[in-house]
């Protein structure tokens, strides 16, 4: 573990540090790497196989096309999001921990990847993430309290607060907004998790170093919505 260490001392001291990112959104895997200051990136749809079996594949075939470098840091959103896709990508996260010792984890929520790069300074933001059961897991920009939103109370955020704008890893067409409050994301998510962790770097917040789901720590996310 010391020579380990050691080695991946070198390595950053040198700005050889090659970071790896992948993450699973509503069929379809993505993954990325910084080697140094290279970005690669792949993208792959998820379709006779499963996320299971495409996930890895696509890292490996990544990986090996960038050298076999040895890996920094390790970055995956812990959730909230699909149960089998975060099931996936942190199990994957997993292997690749154990495999890479010294490697730094950062796990920040699927919240702050849709935050990130949505300027804040003009006005709140609606982050929006579907659950699976016709609702949404939500999170306001100035209260990242967790929420849990059907239709309707999405539509009374939006009458109510009319510089509110909203974002989400999926197209959203609510017939009550007009498009131009609706911030679309067309990027490699993985890519943006590198740069993610390249601009706010690590934290101390132990959270962000723990490959669990983010439902672990907000029960309001694994109970069914009271009407």
């Amino acid at each position: 573990m010391y020579l380990f260490r050691r080695i991946q001392e070198v390595y950053e001291k040198n700005r050889l540090m090659s970071i790896l990112s992948f993450c699973v959104r509503q069929g379809d895997c993505y993954s990325a790497l910084m080697n140094g200051r290279r970005v690669s990136s792949i993208h792959e749809k998820i379709g006779d196989q499963t996320q299971s079996v495409i996930l890895p594949k696509m890292i490996q075939q990544l990986w090996k096309s960038a050298g076999s470098p040895l890996l920094s840091c390790i970055i995956v959103p812990r959730g909230p999001g699909s149960f089998t896709a975060l099931r996936v990508t942190l199990a994957t996260a997993q292997g690749f921990a154990l495999a890479f010792p010294a490697a730094t984890v950062f796990a920040p929520t699927s919240f702050d990847l849709l935050f990130y790069g949505v300027c804040l300074r003009d006005g709140p933001v609606l982050a929006l993430i579907e659950s699976g059961r016709g609702d949404y897991f939500g999170q306001l920009s100035s209260d990242r309290a967790p929420l849990i939103l059907t239709d309707g109370d999405i539509e009374k955020m939006v009458t109510a607060d009319p510089s509110l704008r909203l974002t989400s890893d999926v197209p959203l067409d609510f017939p009550f907004i007009l498009p131009d409050r609706i911030i679309t994301t067309c990027t490699n998510l993985a890519v943006d998790l590198l740069y993610l962790y390249r601009e706010f770097g690590v934290t101390n917040d132990p959270d962000y170093h723990d490959l669990k789901p983010y439902y672990g720590r907000m029960p309001v996310y694994v109970q069914s919505k009271k009407t």
